[in-house]
């Protein structure tokens, strides 16, 4: 699959405020291993841009109660096939409240999320039973109740909030992102959402030798 950065705008060719971010983010997967590795934050390739062979389409657009889209991406990274994309801006995209995203239940944030625990739970999390959980705000507390609602043991979670790290949240310690130990196997999770912090969160995973893609999972 291939795809290439793009730069959001509104009718007028106006940038859109509130998709910068997306932009950003998306404009910054171009290699194939960020863009596997990054696949369960949002569709990593904007759709109308994406091409692919053959093969990739075949495995079909299927109906259902999350976006088609994204649940071809991921059933299409999940079997082997890889994406990567130009360097080059090659493709204005309008954004406006008429598209289906703004306006169709099947592309709205709980049908993303839907989507991506689906393939966690049949990819990286398959055959596991203990995950580690990095981020114990609004965007990890969701994600934490998921994960032992479904069975897991969470072993720990990193914080970098001082008031929460030594306590105990929902039976699981807090510790320091300075206190996490190297990889050993287990599946970590990186439900932060906060501007900025997943760069700097992935920055210092690979120094402690983790992996983006293998060992941690970055999930908003």
């Amino acid at each position: 699959m291939v795809g290439c950065q793009v730069r959001v705008v509104d009718a007028f060719g106006q940038a859109v405020e509130s998709m910068q971010r997306y932009e950003q983010w998306s404009n910054s997967l171009t290699e194939a291993s960020r863009i596997a590795a990054m696949r369960f934050v949002e569709m990593p390739i904007v759709n109308p841009t994406l091409m692919a062979k053959r093969e990739v389409f075949e495995l079909g657009f299927r109906k259902g109660s999350w976006p088609e889209d994204y649940d071809l991406c991921l059933r299409a990274l999940g079997q082997g096939c890889t994406a990567t994309k130009v360097s080059e801006v090659l493709f204005d995209w309008i954004d406006s409240d008429a598209r289906l995203t703004r306006t169709d239940k099947c592309y709205a944030p709980e049908a993303f999320d839907r989507c991506r625990r689906t393939y966690l739970l049949d990819g990286p999390l398959a055959g596991k039973t203990t995950v580690d959980l990095w981020g114990a705000g609004q965007g990890g507390k969701p994600w934490l109740r998921w994960l032992q609602a479904e069975g897991f043991t969470v072993r720990r979670i990193v914080e970098v909030s001082p008031k929460k790290i030594g306590t105990n949240i929902h039976g699981v310690p807090v510790i320091a992102d300075t206190e996490l130990p190297p990889p050993d196997g287990t599946a970590l999770i990186i439900a932060v959402g906060a501007v900025g912090a997943r760069e700097l969160i992935e920055t210092d995973l690979v120094k402690k030798g983790y992996l983006p893609g293998k060992d941690a999972w970055f999930v908003c």
